[in-house]
């Protein structure tokens, strides 16, 4: 949620500018945890506030304009330093910024939004993978961890077996170290397994929501550059 906040707060400044309202109403401190709406960055409401308060917000307010150098300014601020928002904004604002500098005027408006488009692509995979290092680990410890188990289980069993011959009867004294080591053996690859793979789980679920943010990110971002060039 921290990270929607960051993210967030860097689109704001790009698509509207850092918005002040008048009379802003006191936000409670409700969990509510709703999304920041276009519209709302359209009027220039922060988004703590759209978040903290739910219902439509019809005040006046009114925007600043943001440079663009100001938005990647605020993009690189150490605020923003772990966001993955605020990674794919930067790559597109830096790029559009290139192209404005530098080769834009040799470019035509289509060519200059494919390579905005490029940076972007580049930036959200690698921003993906980032997400998703270490994720691989707990994967195979979830999968693997069973099978130890098992193979701590087999282990129990011959050691029973090898306790009755030992002992030349099958009493509960000779095979109750081979079970109970055995059983432990499996309580502990079960212990090992079942939290790696809920938490597996609770990862891969968070990776896909935040790529479905730098999507929709990217998605205005782009849409904001089109809208600017027309």
């Amino acid at each position: 949620m921290m990270r929607l906040l960051l993210g967030s707060a860097v689109l704001l400044a790009v698509l509207g500018g850092r918005g002040q309202a008048e009379n802003p109403p006191p936000p409670p401190p409700t969990p509510w945890r709703g999304a920041v709406l276009p519209s709302q960055w359209q009027r220039g409401i922060p988004p703590s506030a759209a978040i903290a308060v739910p219902q439509p917000i019809t005040r006046d307010v009114k925007v600043e304009p943001v440079s663009l150098k100001d938005a990647i300014a605020l993009s690189q601020s150490k605020n923003y330093r772990y966001s993955h928002l605020a990674k794919v904004v930067l790559a597109g604002l830096q790029e559009y910024q290139f192209q404005q500098e530098t080769g834009g005027s040799t470019l035509n408006r289509e060519d200059v939004l494919d390579t905005v488009r490029r940076s972007i692509q580049r930036a959200t995979a690698l921003t993906a993978s980032d997400l998703k290092k270490g994720v691989s680990t707990l994967a195979t410890i979830g999968s693997t961890a069973p099978f130890v188990g098992l193979l701590g289980t087999v282990v129990g069993v011959i050691n029973a077996f090898v306790g009755i011959a030992s002992t030349g009867s099958g009493g509960i004294g000779a095979v109750s170290a081979g079970i109970a080591e055995a059983l432990i053996e499996t309580a502990l690859g079960l212990f090992v397994a079942i939290p790696a793979v809920w938490f597996y789980n609770f990862l891969t679920s968070r990776i896909e929501y935040f790529n479905v943010e730098m999507d929709n990110s990217s998605s205005e971002l782009v849409d904001y550059f089109i809208k600017k060039t027309a």
